[in-house]
C-alpha cells in the first residue's frame, strides 16, 4: 500500500492544505495527515488539536476525501526525538510531503523519503491569521465551511489577541 505523509500545523486548514490533500488522495492509497505542535495560545498556534481535526474532518468530508487518517505530533526538545516519533507513527514505506525546508532536510539527513510540495497561490496559513488580525479579506483563502466554522464557534478571536 501506498502511503503519504502530509504534515502541517493547519493554524487553519487552507485552500493551499486541501489541494495537497486532493492530490495526495488520488495518488496514493492513503494519507496520514500528521498535526504539528500542541502548542496552544501563541500567535502561530491559536487553534487547538481538537479544533484543527475538526476543521480538516469538515472540509475533507466536503471534498469527499475518505482515504486519510489524522495523527498528532507534539513538540520535541529535539529533531532526534521528533524523528523518532515520526518513524513510529508511520508506515512502513510511507513518503512524506512538506513545503517546509527545515522538515525537508530534516528528512534527507535521515535518510527518510521526503517529497518537497508546491506552495498553492502563494497561500499560508501565516497570511490568513495575518489578514484576519488586520479584518482584511482572509475567507478567500480558506474553505466557506472553515469561515463558518471559526465565526460560529468564536475562534477569530484566538487569531486577533496575538497581534
Amino acid at each position: 500500500m501506498k502511503t503519504a505523509l502530509f504534515l502541517g500545523r493547519f493554524q487553519p486548514i487552507h485552500l493551499g492544505h486541501l489541494w495537497v490533500a486532493k492530490t495526495l488522495s488520488k495518488t496514493y492509497d492513503e494519507v496520514v495527515i500528521i498535526i504539528g505542535t500542541h502548542q496552544k495560545g501563541k500567535a502561530r498556534n491559536p487553534f487547538t488539536f481538537s479544533e484543527r481535526k475538526k476543521m480538516i474532518r469538515m472540509v475533507l468530508k466536503k471534498a469527499g476525501i475518505e482515504n486519510y487518517r489524522i495523527k498528532s505530533i507534539p513538540d520535541y526538545p529535539s529533531d532526534a526525538e521528533w524523528i523518532r516519533k515520526i518513524k513510529k507513527i508511520s508506515p512502513k514505506g510511507a513518503v512524506m510531503f512538506s513545503g517546509n525546508d527545515y522538515i525537508i532536510n530534516l528528512f534527507r539527513k535521515n535518510k527518510l523519503p521526503v517529497k518537497r510540495i508546491k506552495i498553492y497561490k502563494g497561500i499560508s496559513a501565516d497570511k490568513v491569521r495575518r489578514l484576519i488580525r488586520q479584518n482584511k479579506n482572509w475567507e478567500k483563502y480558506v474553505d466557506n465551511a472553515i469561515g463558518s466554522f471559526l465565526k460560529k464557534n468564536k475562534l477569530l478571536k484566538k487569531v486577533r489577541k496575538h497581534p
